[in-house]
């Protein structure tokens, strides 16, 4: 829980509303092990490895299907983004 004072800026400043903000912290120990594997990959940069372990946990066919896409096509990104870069280092 927080609190917040803000100033209107239609009065010059001088008129101040209150708030209160509640929020709700997630415990939730399955959702923050993701979150972590993914900030770990996105950190890492090993996009293909994150989609192959979704792929093995997948729960059905569509599920596996949407991460295999995703693994081909962060590796076609991936290659392109190489071959940029090595492009640009040479003097054409």
């Amino acid at each position: 829980m927080s609190f917040e004072s803000l100033k209107s800026p239609t009065t010059g400043g001088q008129q101040t509303q209150s708030g209160v903000i509640v929020s709700q912290v997630v415990t939730d120990m399955e959702l923050v092990s993701r979150s972590m594997m993914l900030e770990a990959t996105l950190a890492s940069g090993r996009y293909v490895d994150f989609c192959d372990k979704k792929i093995s946990l997948s729960q059905d066919q569509t599920e596996s299907t949407i991460w295999s896409f995703l693994k081909v096509a962060t590796s076609v990104l991936l290659t392109v983004r190489i071959l940029i870069v090595d492009f640009k280092g040479k003097k054409v």
